[in-house]
């Protein structure tokens, strides 16, 4: 397993609340969460930095649920819509979401 997958691992087991999510995990969950962190470093940092992030995921039903195309579009536009909103009566352009905000907005 690659050095960056372990501290991972070690700093989900480090915090209680996180290690009693991934222990009431289902199983395919807990079996996923190493070979997800070693194919993204993007995820395997999320979820450490931002811990009620991995909490709400493996807690939640949808990492098991294939969602449909209409599920999907039902979550995205409130991002958007947010963007949209903000467009002039001009036509000029509606103002640009943060990444922060973008990325927050996503794990809604």
């Amino acid at each position: 397993m690659r050095p960056l997958v372990e501290r991972a691992l070690e700093t989900l087991a480090e915090n209680p609340d996180l290690a009693a999510a991934l222990t009431a995990a289902p199983s395919e969950i807990r079996a996923s969460i190493p070979i997800v962190f070693g194919a993204s470093d993007f995820v395997s940092q999320s979820c450490t930095r931002d811990r009620r992030l991995f909490a709400d995921l493996v807690s939640s039903a949808d990492l098991l649920k294939r969602l449909t195309r209409a599920e999907f579009v039902a979550r995205a536009p409130a991002i958007a819509s947010a963007t949209a909103a903000g467009a002039g009566a001009d036509g000029s352009a509606a103002p640009l979401v943060s990444d922060a905000d973008f990325m927050a907005a996503l794990r809604r």
